[in-house]
């Protein structure tokens, strides 16, 4: 049997662990199929707003291209990006982790999500619109 290789590399500074084995048969010299692990997982939701200042309950949807911004846990290193499409929904691929996303309503809020490998991850965005 060949030595076992593994391969660690960095995706948007979070590192990554992936490992291939390959056994060689000395009559056949071909190599088993790719046994690399899945690491990666998603983050999907639905962003919607509200009018702030404007009438109670003054809830409407997004429109395409709201910005997703995902962080790592350090809440300052970007880790993904992304756009909500025109029924307000965005989703993004990303290694198994947790990760920091902030809203923007009054303040700006802190929340933490967890990505699972092979999962989706449900993080639905309320924002405000600043009526003046």
């Amino acid at each position: 049997m060949k030595p076992l290789h593994l391969v660690i590399f960095t995706i948007l500074g979070i590192m990554v662990t992936s490992m291939v084995v390959f056994v060689l048969n000395s009559e056949l010299n071909t190599p088993l199929p790719n046994m690399a692990l899945q690491n990666n997982g998603t983050l999907s939701g639905n962003v919607s707003s509200y009018v702030y200042g404007g009438p109670l309950g003054s809830v409407t949807n997004r429109s395409a291209n709201y910005e997703v911004f995902v962080y790592a846990p350090d809440g300052i290193t970007m880790a993904g990006k992304t756009f909500s499409n025109a029924n307000a929904h965005y989703s993004l691929q990303l290694p198994a982790g947790k990760y920091t996303i902030y809203t923007y309503n009054e303040i700006k809020q802190k929340y933490f999500v967890s990505v699972f490998a092979g999962q989706n991850t449900v993080f639905n965005i309320t924002s405000s619109i600043h009526v003046r």
